[in-house]
C-alpha cells in the first residue's frame, strides 16, 4: 500500500505520453472520417467558404501537432537578429 501523497510511479507520466482515452478517441474519429470521406467532401463543398474554412481548421487540430510557446533570450547586441530584405521588383 502507498501512503497518502506517495505515488506508485515516482517519476510520473513520461513527457509526451498520450492519454489512452485520447488516443482511442482520435482513432475512432479517424475511422469515421475515413469511412465517410466522400460524404464529408461533398458536405464541405456545399458550405460557404467561411464555414468550410472553419470546419477544416477545427479538423486540423486532430492531425497536426499542437505548437508550444518558446521563449528566446537575446544575449548581446552584436548577436541580435537582423532583418533580411528581399526586393522582388523588376526595376533595372
Amino acid at each position: 500500500m502507498f501512503t497518502p501523497g506517495e505515488s506508485g510511479n515516482p517519476k510520473g507520466k513520461p513527457k509526451g505520453a498520450t492519454n489512452k482515452n485520447t488516443k482511442e478517441l482520435r482513432g475512432k474519429i479517424a475511422l469515421i472520417l475515413n469511412n465517410n470521406i466522400d460524404k464529408v467532401q461533398t458536405d464541405l463543398e456545399q458550405l460557404q467558404p467561411k464555414d468550410r474554412l472553419s470546419i477544416l481548421l477545427q479538423l486540423m487540430k486532430f492531425v497536426t501537432p499542437q505548437l508550444k510557446q518558446v521563449e528566446i533570450e537575446q544575449q548581446e547586441q552584436e548577436q541580435s537578429f537582423r532583418p533580411i530584405i528581399i526586393d522582388f521588383t523588376n526595376e533595372k
